[in-house]
């Protein structure tokens, strides 16, 4: 399944892309699609095997919002400013 994380800053975004590089996971630094998010900024996108909303690898990051890439748009999976993440 393909992953879109967004991030509040910038520095954030390439600190999860050295992140995903070090696990052996190709992450690609992207702007925002306006379909979520009218603000210009940085998105990191990624494909995993494993439900990234679950595995802790993935969400133990300063991060804003993580969505899953469908065939219909895009699905809300995790909020990176919710308590415990």
């Amino acid at each position: 399944m393909e992953y879109i994380v967004t991030f509040h800053t910038h520095f954030d975004a390439l600190q999860y892309e050295r992140f995903l590089k070090k696990e052996g996971i190709k992450g690609k630094l992207q702007p925002v699609p306006r379909a979520l998010s009218s603000s210009c900024g940085t998105c990191v996108k990624f494909a995993a095997k494993e439900p990234a909303e679950e595995n802790p690898k993935f969400v133990d990051h300063e991060f804003e919002k993580l969505f899953a890439v469908g065939d219909d748009g895009y699905v809300f999976l995790a909020d990176g400013d919710a308590d415990g993440l």
